[in-house]
């Protein structure tokens, strides 16, 4: 079963609009992106809830690797750089 992030792939999708170097996602904020140097929020986008920002850190291997392993018990303040 292939599972499909929509709200992970519409916010790189707009980065990639934005041609953004950078994506900051902050609960309780729009997405954000680094263009040229500048900060942009996303225009007309909801809010990211936390249960949103859970399914966005979960869609990378990097956070579910850590579950797994057992080192990562609670998302709270991540930096995947």
């Amino acid at each position: 079963m292939t599972r499909t992030f929509p709200h992970l792939s519409a916010i790189l999708r707009a980065a990639r609009k934005y041609g953004a170097s950078d994506v900051h996602l902050v609960s309780g904020i729009p997405p954000a992106f680094r263009v040229s140097g500048e900060m942009i929020v996303g225009a007309n986008v909801d809010p990211l809830t936390p249960d949103v920002l859970r399914e966005i850190l979960l869609a990378t291997d990097a956070v579910r690797n850590l579950i797994r392993e057992g080192k990562f018990h609670q998302i709270q303040n991540v930096i995947i750089s």
